[in-house]
């Protein structure tokens, strides 16, 4: 038994101490320098938000790729940096908001594509600002 601790023992210790020398390369060539540059980067008005399908989504996809080919990261399965994906995109076409009168959508009100397709009709809204400290109003108070 106690043999086999021993066995157990060194035969952990070294597989602790086996370390991918890849991984450790690219983790020790991390500097703060190269993480602002990056981040300024791909923060910039010419990636135009990133938003997903879209021009600037696909800039930063490439200057990624470029940097990892750059600095020697291999491709997945050896063909590429990108993943294929179906995207799906939801969008609302339509909006009715009455208050009072109807309001404008993408003028006056906002809404979510994820929201079904509704028609809802108000005689007052309490308006609470965007989270900031200005006072909120009454809409059933004005004139």
């Amino acid at each position: 038994m106690r043999n086999l601790l021993l066995f157990v023992f060194t035969l952990l210790s070294c597989l602790l101490l086996a370390q991918d020398t890849t991984a450790l390369y690219f983790a020790n060539s991390i500097n703060t320098q190269d993480l602002k540059t990056h981040l300024y980067v791909l923060t910039s008005d010419s990636l135009e938000g990133r938003e997903t399908g879209k021009k600037g989504q696909k800039l930063a996809a490439d200057y990624i790729a470029t940097h990892f080919s750059s600095i020697g990261i291999p491709p997945y399965n050896r063909t590429t940096y990108y993943q294929e994906f179906i995207l799906l995109k939801q969008s609302l076409k339509i909006s009715s908001l009455f208050l009072n009168d109807r309001l404008v959508f993408l003028e006056e009100y906002y809404t979510s594509p994820f929201f079904s397709s509704v028609t809802l009709h108000f005689t007052s809204i309490l308006c609470i600002g965007y989270g900031s400290d200005e006072a909120a109003f009454d809409s059933s108070k004005i004139d």
